[in-house]
This record gives C-alpha cells, structure tokens and sequence, in this order.
C-alpha cells in the first residue's frame, strides 16, 4: 500500500458525528496507530545510514529527495524483537510538530476512520509506567485493540516501554 499524501483527507467529516483518521500498522504484531495528518507518505524502506552515538532506536537518517530525515525504528523504540527484513516492512513519514520523521513498521494496515467518541483515553496506570508514548487506543474492525501513539514523545525520552503490560492495562475493567 502506498499512500502519497494525507493533505486531502479531512480529519472531520463536514456532517454527523465528529469523525477521526488514523494510520494503523503493525509492529511485532502489536496495533499501533497515528493521526493521519501527520503522515505525509509512505515508502518501501531505503538504504538507512547509521548515526554515531545516537540512541539505539534511532535506526539512522535517510537522505529523501535532498532532506536528511531521522528514522526511528518502532520495534527497537518499543522493546519488540527484531525480526528479519519482510518486503512488507515500510518507513512511513510522519510530521511531528515542524520535523519530518520516519517510522520502520513491520506493514501498513490501513487508515481506520471512527467517530471521535470512539477514543479510548489512555489509563492513569500508563503514566506509572513511563507511557507518554501513548496517548489512548482504540479498537480495529476485528474488535483488537490499537495503541495511538504520541509521536513527539516518541523522540524526547529513550526510556524502555513494556507494551504488553500497557495493553493488558488498557484492556482491564475495574468493578
């Protein structure tokens, strides 16, 4: 799947119930989801150049089309097992406030669209746990459960994130 640009899709449907757009992928076989907005395309990865002394999620920079972008890799950002290269692997290139970032996910699931009341806020426990990465969840068309991440946060804090327990966390109901 490849996706140019989001600039046309309008994050509101102009009639009916307040209507939001994210882009899901996978990571490690984990939900994951972004606002559409911020994505401006996605790409087939490309050769990826090292950084000396940066982070260990940050995989390196690409050079796109004279632009020199940081690429984070979700899986390493996210404590997930490195699997081997996949030809479903894609960089998708995302705007966080006047950066432009790319993200390495396992594959593109779509863009999900659903009313806004349909965002789950995240728990009070996650911030316990250091999960400003997340910013709510939400769930898929199959009933899964997908993890809106916080991109900006993304890039300020190195700290590790066990999301298996932040999931079962998101999903527990309190009597």
């Amino acid at each position: 799947m490849e996706v140019k640009s989001a600039a046309a899709t309008p994050l509101v449907a102009s009639s009916g119930p307040e209507v939001v757009s994210l882009c899901s992928f996978e990571v490690n076989g984990g939900a994951f989801a972004i606002d559409l907005r911020r994505v401006r395309e996605i790409l087939r990865p490309t050769k990826i150049t090292a950084v000396p002394k940066a982070p260990a999620f940050l995989e390196g920079v690409i050079d796109l089309r004279g632009a020199v972008l940081p690429v984070v890799d979700l899986r390493k950002r996210l404590g997930r097992p490195q699997p081997a290269a996949d030809p479903l692997n894609r960089l998708v290139l995302a705007w966080v406030g006047r950066r432009e970032i790319g993200l390495l996910v396992d594959r593109v699931a779509g863009v999900l669209r659903l009313p806004r009341t349909e965002l789950l806020p995240a728990p009070d426990l996650w911030l316990e746990q250091g999960a400003r990465l997340f910013v709510g969840a939400c769930h898929d068309p199959g009933g899964g459960l997908v993890l809106l991440l916080n991109l900006r946060a993304l890039l300020e804090s190195s700290e590790p994130v066990d999301v298996d327990a932040l999931r079962r966390l998101s999903t527990e109901r309190v009597p």
